[in-house]
């Protein structure tokens, strides 16, 4: 942090000892975060910049901001997803079992998953209602949707 403190120094110093006119140095901040500053020196006309473009240039900068911290925001929750989400393989159904019963529960589960049903898993406590419904989502969804179970 504070290299950039002595970087932004050095540049309002060189802007100060410039020649070519007027200088602007506004800082892309959001929620006090500081993501740089847009720096403009001098005009074709040798003018000072008008309130107008000042305002302009503080609301450009104040939206840049609001974009690097979405960015970064979204970097974040992509890399805690990653984290948080199990991967399965596309073909594996991680319901263990030979009877018929179960096998005929792996059958529906490949036959509804492909589509855009809606679901409604039925049972006593403890039978594996979630586990099921954690296997259509995997293969329905894959990374694009978190599940939810209440």
């Amino acid at each position: 942090m504070m290299e950039a403190v002595l970087r932004g120094a050095e540049v309002v110093k060189r802007a100060k000892e410039s020649e070519k006119g007027p200088f602007l140095i506004i800082p892309m901040k959001v929620s006090g975060k500081s993501w740089g500053c847009l720096y403009s020196e001098g005009r074709v006309d040798n003018e000072d910049f008008s309130p107008d473009i000042v305002l302009f240039v503080k609301m450009l900068c104040v939206q840049a901001a609001l974009v690097l911290n979405a960015l970064t925001l979204q970097e974040e929750f992509e890399k805690q997803q990653q984290i948080l989400t199990p991967e399965f393989p596309e073909d594996e159904i991680s319901i263990i079992g030979e009877s018929p019963a179960i096998k005929r529960v792996i059958e529906q589960i490949k036959q509804v998953a492909p589509t855009d049903a809606t679901v409604l898993i039925l049972g006593e406590t403890g039978v594996g209602k979630e586990l099921v419904a954690r296997t259509i989502h995997a293969k329905k969804y894959s990374e694009k949707w978190a599940f939810y179970s209440g």
